[in-house]
């Protein structure tokens, strides 16, 4: 499922027409970019689960992860979509993301987007309290 695919430039230009507030895009290198955005170094990618998450040599580190996800959709791989085969299942889907950002108000102040980070913590919360109470 999708609702649109856009560019940075696409971003950049939804952003400013939504919000008026200007924006630009200017691209950062990855390994430019990791060392201020990390959250600790060798921080593993279910860093935000808190200190009771599995840990193994499985786990990816979250550098390793958003570098996958960085040279996957910023070199423009993501998955195309049949928006017109959506469009007739769904004829009043959000279809852009300018659309997207009115329905929920965007007004571009910095927020948690990763809900799933949201859902680790709450899980890992409650798994400590099972435990706890073995």
């Amino acid at each position: 499922m999708a609702t649109d695919e856009v560019s940075f430039d696409d971003i950049t230009r939804a952003f400013t027409e939504v919000t008026g507030k200007k924006a630009s895009h200017t691209y950062i290198k990855p390994d430019d970019y990791f060392p201020v955005a990390e959250p600790y170094p060798n921080a593993p990618a279910n860093w935000a689960a808190g200190p009771s998450a599995t840990r193994d040599e499985s786990t990816m580190t979250w550098r390793e992860n958003f570098t996958a996800w960085w040279k996957y959709w910023g070199g423009g791989y993501g998955q195309k979509r049949d928006f017109a085969l959506l469009d007739r299942i769904h004829p009043n889907r959000i279809k852009s993301l300018a659309d997207w950002m009115r329905k929920v108000e965007y007004d571009g102040k910095r927020k948690d987007i990763l809900k799933g980070a949201e859902d680790l913590r709450r899980m890992a919360a409650s798994m400590a309290q099972q435990k706890a109470s073995i």
